[in-house]
């Protein structure tokens, strides 16, 4: 719903990705992407991910209005997702709430379908700094990292 301020679902980000080594005919919860081996993030943890045929999917274990939480325009979730989704070398990826998944699991599910149901709704709205300081909540989020800011401004350079 747009911008309501209720308890919120739990927040999941889906990155498009196709696999060269593992098909899945269904999703593969915790997979092990040698992409992600090494990887500085929380979310590069295979208990985090499930695996599609053409997405890779994280649950933040966080809720959606801990994603707005933001310090001068960092986002905690949103940089660790970042940086998955640039090991994958994805462009960019969406942000969904909790009940808006359950489809994804649909052995007939297609992330493209999907893509085309939402991108033009009024619950879906283009991630930027602006967005994230702004505290509403969305259902869907898609953020092309165009604005994102990767280093939190209380780190030591």
């Amino acid at each position: 719903m747009k911008g309501k301020k209720l308890m919120s679902q739990y927040l999941y980000a889906i990155i498009p990705y196709t696999s060269n080594d593992i098909i899945p005919e269904e999703g593969i919860f915790s997979p092990c992407l040698p992409q992600l081996e090494n990887l500085d993030s929380k979310f590069a943890n295979p208990e985090y991910l499930t695996l599609y045929k053409d997405f890779l999917m994280i649950n933040t274990c966080y809720r959606m209005s801990s994603f707005t939480e933001q310090n001068n325009g960092y986002s905690p979730i949103r940089a660790d997702v970042y940086k998955i989704a640039k090991a994958l070398g994805a462009t960019e990826v969406w942000y969904a709430e909790e009940l808006a998944i359950e489809e994804m699991e649909l052995p007939n599910f297609s992330f493209d379908k999907w893509i085309k149901g939402i991108i033009h709704k009024s619950y879906t709205v283009e991630l930027s700094v602006e967005v994230l300081k702004s505290s509403k909540l969305w259902s869907y989020y898609h953020d092309d990292f165009s604005d994102i800011i990767i280093d939190s401004p209380n780190s030591k350079q």
